[in-house]
């Protein structure tokens, strides 16, 4: 059933859930603050972030993706793959689920494909453990008395790595972010039920853990207290930035491992909605454990009841006057909600309605739950809130109220156990549904009994984090270049001091160097023989170029468009054996993907990367060449157009463009190519057609207007 109402009534409110090609955005891999952005997720060039290639993902990235043990935690071996290479492929991942009518989605395919869904479920194990058995055993809820931490926590703090450890604390967040979007296919959930279901039983333990910790009481929990109770809620700029500035080092942790875990724990509920989506696909031994030894039903109750995305807080204004303002968390971020639109049902808010829908509605689900009077007590309580505005939002809560409203009249047996007891019969007919338990044995094997944590913090800290600072630490500079480009590290001879990751935009001013323009195939057998560098060019400020360029005036400033001279970069045996001026348009492939990196004079370095997904020129050749015989040549039709424009960069979101030109060439010969592995002719046919070349390239650069 649809999510989408099929009526047209223009009195039902707004809400994320109205159009059905829309993802929800499920993995929070922005820190939850309370400040005001745009709606929706921003497209990943205007965030310079740097994403993977399909390529690169499938040959190197994901192949090479593995769990770590508490142990190994915060490694430089931990750092590169997981703090870096795991965030560039959940950040792709999440920037192709993004993209309208559905992109091509080729990170969580290679995932499934390479069977690393339960990689990532060990990965959210084993950082839940480092967590909080190594890092905060207690938790980190001694705020008052720091002499009383025990754990790494304390050690990491004295030595200011409160970076590097903050940032592997994300770790958990982007996998279970991942997760979320291999599982909102069945596939995924199919991909859970490998290694005999240990995955699905260490997904299900795993989601109830974190779950359970957002339905405690407020006043039992220091993080939810951090989060629906925020400190100094009035305060001004002053006042926050001096609190702000007199905490410890160890205090700053202390707020790092708060903000991930709720990141965490605010995630794992849509990642228990898609399990109880997709229940059918879970092995047996993880279906006992959603309905009985967890009963996700009354959790998700609990969620409904006392939603830990929402709060409300007293403000007072500039003139004095108290007033209560609600909000709720929308797109990883604090918003205030007007009164009028507090009907208005979230993303988060959906997910515990969803699951419910799946838990209450599937047959297999209602023959198999054990209903007595305790749980028709606590299901029945969420009956008042299905309200005709709610539905208008979520129809297929119909069924649900529906059901609710059947079992108010329904006589079940008495409760025979204790809330929360695992023995016993909860009104089944038939007994107890299994005699034997799937006991969670990745987790046994990850977190195996009797280990001395605290002697793995102390051996931990005196080969890992005891040798570097945060202000020595190299590996913190590769992970800024991830969120910021390589241009947001300073070349400061291997310091890795970390710069503000908004950097000025005057480097793009300077005189240009040159532009590496790199040619990727798309195609897995030519990428196979040759590599995927195919083609590499430097484009160079062309003689006259300096002369004929004018400062234009845009709505983005004063631009410059510049001529480029086009230079061939050939390759012999993976060496460099000079350059070749191109006098005839090149052939270019059509099916290949261009990645220019613009680079300019002045000190410290600057480049820019610019790309596109593909140049996807014309080719009127689907099938075998009519007329190639060997290597003759074949002709191009005059149909097709005899130039075509390909563009790199935008002036509002890069400040910079690359317009590339390409010739129609009069007849198809064997391509040239060069690659690593050397120089090579390619016989003309459906793979390796050329009918266009490479002759033109102009760069649009911002001119400092103060010059």
């Amino acid at each position: 059933m649809s999510l989408v109402s099929g009526g047209s009534d223009d009195r039902a409110p707004k809400h994320a859930w109205s159009q059905a090609t829309n993802r929800p955005g499920l993995g929070c891999s922005t820190q939850i603050a309370d400040v005001s952005t745009a709606d929706g997720i921003a497209p990943s060039n205007q965030l310079g972030l740097s994403l993977v290639t399909p390529y690169e993902a499938e040959s190197h990235l994901i192949p090479s993706l593995r769990h770590f043990a508490p142990s190994e935690i915060g490694s430089s071996d931990f750092i590169g793959r997981c703090c870096v290479d795991l965030e560039r492929l959940a950040m792709t991942a999440h920037a192709n689920a993004a993209e309208r009518g559905g992109g091509n989605e080729y990170v969580v395919e290679g995932l499934a494909a390479h069977d690393k869904v339960g990689t990532l479920v060990k990965i959210c194990i084993s950082m839940e453990c480092w967590r909080t058995m190594v890092l905060f055993p207690r938790g980190g809820a001694l705020e008052d008395n720091e002499d009383e931490y025990v754990g790494l926590a304390p050690l990491v703090a004295s030595n200011s790595n409160v970076l590097r450890a903050s940032f592997s604390m994300h770790v958990e967040t982007t996998a279970i972010g991942l997760l979320n979007l291999m599982l909102y296919r069945r596939e995924g959930a199919d991909e859970l039920g490998r290694e005999d279901g240990a995955p699905a039983v260490a997904l299900v333990d795993y989601c109830a853990r974190q779950m359970a910790a957002l339905a405690v009481p407020v006043s039992q929990s220091l993080m939810l207290q951090r989060q629906k109770e925020p400190q100094s809620p009035t305060s001004s700029a002053s006042e926050l930035s001096q609190r702000l500035q007199s905490r410890t080092p160890l205090g700053e942790l202390t707020d790092a491992n708060f903000e991930s875990e709720f990141k965490t724990c605010i995630s794992t509920v849509a990642t228990a909605r898609y399990l109880c989506e997709h229940f059918d696909a879970l092995p047996l031994g993880a279906q006992n454990r959603v309905l009985d030894v967890h009963d996700f039903v009354l959790l998700m109750v609990s969620l409904i009841e006392e939603p830990p995305w929402t709060r409300r807080r007293s403000v007072t204004s500039k003139s004095g006057e108290t007033y209560v303002v609600w909000e709720k968390i929308v797109d990883d971020s604090w918003r205030r909600i007007p009164s009028s639109d507090l009907l208005i049902v979230t993303k988060l808010e959906a997910q515990p309605w969803l699951a419910l829908y799946h838990l209450l509605c599937n047959d297999s689900c209602r023959e198999r739950y054990g209903l007595d009077s305790f749980r028709k007590s606590q299901l029945l309580r969420v009956r008042k809130y299905l309200n005709e505005t709610l539905l208008d939002q979520l129809p297929v809560l119909a069924d649900v109220m529906r059901y609710l409203d059947q079992l108010a009249l329904m006589a079940v047996p008495e409760s025979t156990v204790a809330p929360g007891s695992r023995e016993g019969n909860r009104g089944s007919s038939s007994g107890a549904p299994l005699l034997l338990e799937q006991v969670d044995s990745l987790r046994e094997d990850l977190v195996p009994r009797g280990v001395d944590w605290d002697e793995i913090a102390r051996d931990q800290f005196a080969r890992i984090w005891s040798k570097i600072t945060d202000a020595t630490d190299s590996d913190l500079r590769r992970i800024s270049e991830v969120y910021c480009g390589p241009s947001s590290a300073s070349e400061d001879g291997g310091r890795g001091k970390i710069l503000d990751r908004h950097r000025p935009e005057e480097p793009l001013s300077r005189p240009l160097r040159e532009v590496q323009l790199r040619l990727y195939s798309l195609s897995k057998e030519f990428s196979a023989e040759l590599g995927p560098h195919i083609a590499s060019f430097r484009l160079l400020p062309a003689d006259d170029s300096t002369k004929q360029s004018l400062a234009v005036p845009t709505q983005h400033g004063l631009f410059v468009r510049m001529k480029l001279r086009i230079v061939q970069q050939c390759q012999e045996n993976g060496g460099n054996t000079g350059d070749l001026d191109v006098i005839a348009p090149f052939p270019v492939l059509p099916m290949v993907q261009p990645v220019a990196t613009v680079s300019f004079c002045g000190r410290p370095s600057f480049d820019v990367d610019l790309s596109c997904n593909t140049l996807d020129l014309p080719n009127p050749f689907e099938g075998e060449m009519e007329g190639a015989e060997g290597d003759a040549p074949t002709e191009i039709p005059s149909s097709l157009p005899s130039r075509e424009w390909r563009q790199l960069g935008l002036l509002d979101e890069n400040k910079l463009v690359l317009q590339l030109g390409f010739k129609r060439l009069s007849r198809v010969s064997p391509v040239q190519v060069s690659s690593e592995c050397g120089s090579k002719s390619m016989t003309a046919n459906s793979t390796s057609c050329a009918c266009y070349g490479l002759d033109r390239a102009f760069l649009s650069k911002p001119v400092d207007e103060h010059q």
